[in-house]
């Protein structure tokens, strides 16, 4: 049986779609990391491109290690 981290779990409706986060996401989520205004209501500071690197390898590091999930999210 396949390890739940190791599919490619794709989600997705007539409204959304939700698909495993990879490095090709980085640049585009990027540009919408820098909206000071997402991370108000958050336990994160993201204030620059190396802020959200920090935190955007943090994310494929916990998919890696088997304790998160992370996705990308296409509205």
């Amino acid at each position: 049986m396949n390890n739940f981290f190791d599919q490619k779990i794709i989600l997705e409706n007539n409204r959304a779609r939700l698909e495993p986060l990879q490095e090709v996401h980085f640049d585009g989520l990027c540009e919408i990391a820098m909206n000071k205004e997402l991370w108000q209501f958050t336990s994160v500071t993201v204030l620059s491109v190396a802020d959200f690197r920090k935190y955007f390898n943090q994310a494929l590091a916990d998919k890696e290690n088997k304790t998160a999930y992370p996705f990308a999210i296409f509205d």
